[in-house]
């Protein structure tokens, strides 16, 4: 976790960037401690810099339309939970994504 919040701290922009790559690739690699800790960088980074919060938002959605279709899945909570920190959802976004995490927990 550590590792993915330096990265995420490293330089300024966004689009191209080093950091961008480095988070997405953890985030879209193998399904595991990184993939969450990716998931938690990328959502701090949406709120410190709103301006990445569409672009972490579509990668996020696409990660969300690999989850497996059973079993448990160590990254989807931690999706769930830290997707509704991303500033620019309408509140019907943030409801679902709460009631899915609230499913999810329940399960």
């Amino acid at each position: 976790m550590v590792v993915m919040q330096i990265i995420a701290q490293y330089g300024g922009d966004w689009e191209g960037s080093i950091r961008r790559s480095l988070l997405y690739s953890a985030l879209l690699g193998p399904s595991d401690w990184a993939t969450i800790a990716a998931i938690r960088a990328l959502a701090w980074i949406s709120v410190a810099q709103r301006a990445t919060a569409l672009d972490i938002h579509r990668h996020f959605e696409k990660l969300e339309g690999w989850r497996p279709d059973s079993g448990h899945c160590c990254w989807l909570g931690p999706l769930y939970q830290s997707w509704v920190d991303l500033p620019i959802l309408f509140d019907d976004e943030r409801e679902t994504l709460n009631r899915k995490f609230k499913e999810l927990r329940n399960a």
